[in-house]
């Protein structure tokens, strides 16, 4: 017997493993092109798949960047002079888009003629009138105060830019029940850093089933934009801000409250398709609807809900199904659902006929 295992470890000491081919090591190729005005650094680049890969684009004179697109829907630096795209699965084409600069300030003085906008000492006076006179492709800079009086309608490639969550505030009780305060319908409208604050909203029962009380995004890109303190009476509506088939990205719905008279779905915020990717939905405390979030359709990623509550008042009002999320579909992936409470109803998480979570 000693003899025989003898002659088998000089055997096996000249074998070789074979691993299993497995695509991990498969070199993928992303391709960049500038369009309207600009740079990349380079026309082509290899990863490997899973890796990391970026790009830089620069402006010509009087151009700035607009947006990359042909990332993926879970990219969060699409508005960043570098695009960092981490996790590369599948080879992509992307396309760094420029535009022109425009420029936006809250104003008393009545809307001029031509050449406002094109200059920062001769502004557009409202997002809405910049949003519908600008051209196509612009970057429209919001500075300072705005209490808008009508909806902000980006159904065209337009980008509302403010300076900074916090420093662009839109504010104040102006918008009637039969509107809204944004409403994005293009796949390259964009709306990005600002602040809702203090918008309150009582609904008639003829504005049923609205999607986005605030902000609906049909199409197109919401990303850092902050919504606080603001509130709601309505009936079946969805949402402050509704995600129907876009992106929406880095946005904090805080510190808002909601009476639902009968059943509102999501309070903070409604999903129905697209993406959502790095958002935070916290402190809220409404009064019947179904979830403070509610998830129907497309993905949830990265997302924090956490410290809302809900409230039940009367046999008739009571509604409630989730503090946190009410989820009829959809998919909600590496998210974080905490500290949320409710009368009467599941606190955290409450899954009804959707088998994805």
């Amino acid at each position: 017997m000693m003899k025989r295992l003898a002659l088998v470890a000089p055997l096996l000491s000249c074998c070789r493993v074979l691993a299993v081919p497995t695509g991990a090591d498969e070199a993928l190729t992303v391709t960049c092109v500038a369009s309207g005005g600009g740079s990349v650094d380079a026309a082509s680049k290899t990863v490997a798949r899973g890796g990391t890969v970026s790009f830089t684009a620069t402006a010509e004179a009087g151009k700035e960047l607009y947006a990359w697109f042909g990332t993926p829907p879970d990219c969060q630096s699409r508005l960043k002079t570098t695009v960092v795209i981490s996790n590369v699965t599948e080879s992509l084409s992307l396309v760094a888009r420029f535009g022109t600069p425009y420029y936006v300030e809250a104003s008393d003085a009545a809307q001029d003629a031509d050449g406002y906008g094109l200059t920062p000492d001769r502004p557009f006076r409202t997002p809405a009138y910049a949003a519908a006179q600008a051209p196509d492709y612009a970057i429209c800079h919001v500075k300072g105060l705005h209490k808008p009086v009508s909806t902000i309608s980006l159904n065209r490639p337009i980008r509302l830019a403010g300076e900074g969550v916090g420093a662009t505030v839109l504010s104040g009780a102006a918008i009637d029940g039969s509107t809204k305060m944004v409403l994005l319908d293009h796949e390259e409208a964009i709306l990005d850093g600002m602040t809702v604050v203090d918008f309150k909203f009582t609904l008639s029962k003829n504005d049923n089933g609205r999607y986005g009380v605030l902000a609906e995004v049909v199409r197109g890109l919401l990303s850092d934009v902050r919504v606080d303190r603001c509130s709601y009476k309505g009936y079946k509506n969805h949402g402050l801000v509704a995600n129907r088939g876009g992106v929406v990205s880095a946005v904090e719905i805080g510190n808002c409250t909601g009476d639902g008279f009968y059943a509102n779905k999501g309070l903070s915020f409604c999903q129905t398709g697209g993406y959502t990717v790095g958002c935070r939905f916290h402190d809220c405390s409404p009064v019947a609807p179904d979830g403070n979030v509610h998830l129907a359709g497309g993905t949830m990623d990265r997302c924090r809900i956490e410290a809302n509550g809900i409230k039940n008042i009367g046999a008739n009002r009571n509604f409630t199904s989730g503090a946190g999320v009410y989820m009829t579909g959809g998919e909600l992936i590496r998210s974080l659902v905490r500290n949320n409470a409710a009368e009467s109803a599941v606190a955290g998480l409450y899954v009804k006929d959707s088998a994805v979570v």
